[in-house]
């Protein structure tokens, strides 16, 4: 389209000009996207929804695994033209946080799918391939604890709080509740290394992968390795996550160790004058490490009201 006007000139007055020529205005997208998009989001959204109300346990994770799933190769395929592995590649990457950046949608209902996945699919994925992945973790932790046994027997009632803290090695602890995630990275380096990366190269891509940091500079880019990391993301990341939360509990624990007393003492300073039971000194010491509050209490003593032994 060409757009005409009349522009005035000192020297030879009103003269017709023409501009440049300007394209037509195109269309964001084809019908058959936006209805693939709206299918696809159907499909993502509705199908999790009905199984919930239908109460349907056993089966709701893997279903709606196949749903966002397959949703998001549909997409991907008919919008990004992307291929079946680099689609379910790109939504674990999406899905763990990794984010290595080397492929992204660059339609526009490729971005607002990839917006809806983000904030509904990624969940969904998770909660699906959560307990294969704990499970597979819970028996590297088998192992852990086989190398690396508690050297404290807690059956022991006339064991003392300083033969606890004496024998108690922490550095052994955190290694022991680390050892899953150094096993996995080391496996993924040597992945890298039989894919022909340098040993600097390879441990420098396990470790940006396991802490989901993802710089996007080395990153799986053949379709082999691309499928390797669909699989062995999910692993490698919610080992990590495990491992930093049970740093957190042995951090805990060892506060609680190490109080050898103080609390006791306060609470005598303090001379409330009524004596402690076992269990209300148990709950004064979760309560000064914030592991408790009185909410959680009131629905533990509701638990236990409702609770109905066998032999009373």
């Amino acid at each position: 389209m060409q757009i005409c006007h009349l522009a005035f000139d000192p020297l030879h007055g009103f003269r017709k000009c023409t501009s440049e020529a300007v394209p037509e205005a195109v269309p964001m997208q084809s019908l058959t996207g936006v209805a693939t998009l709206a299918v696809s989001l159907l499909l993502m959204i509705a199908v999790p929804s009905m199984l919930s109300h239908m109460h349907i346990r056993r089966s709701y994770s893997l279903l709606s695994l196949g749903a966002t799933l397959l949703s998001g190769v549909v997409v991907y395929q008919l919008l990004e033209g992307w291929s079946l592995s680099d689609s379910l590649y790109f939504m674990i990457v999406t899905a763990t946080t990794v984010g290595y950046g080397d492929l992204s949608p660059a339609t526009e209902l490729g971005r607002i799918f990839t917006c809806a996945y983000a904030l509904i699919g990624t969940a969904q994925i998770s909660s699906a391939y959560t307990p294969v992945v704990e499970r597979a973790i819970g028996l590297l932790e088998a192992l852990s604890d086989t190398l690396l046994p508690n050297r404290i027997d807690s059956r022991r009632e006339s064991i003392s709080l300083e033969e606890i803290n004496r024998e108690i090695s922490y550095p052994r602890r955190y290694l022991r509740a680390a050892l899953p995630s150094l096993l996995l990275l080391v496996a993924v380096a040597l992945a890298r290394l039989w894919q022909g990366d340098g040993v600097v190269d390879a441990l420098y891509f396990a470790t940006v992968t396991c802490t989901t940091v993802g710089y996007g500079d080395i990153a799986p880019s053949t379709g082999l390795g691309r499928v390797a990391a669909a699989l062995y993301l999910p692993f490698v990341v919610t080992a990590l996550a495990t491992m930093q939360a049970e740093w957190s509990k042995i951090s805990t624990r060892r506060a609680i160790r190490e109080e050898d007393g103080k609390l006791a003492a306060r609470l005598d300073a303090a001379d409330a004058g009524v004596d402690l039971t076992e269990l209300e000194f148990t709950i004064e010491v979760l309560q000064a490490h914030d592991l408790v509050d009185e909410t959680t209490l009131l629905s533990i003593k509701k638990q236990f009201q409702a609770y109905k032994p066998k032999h009373s």
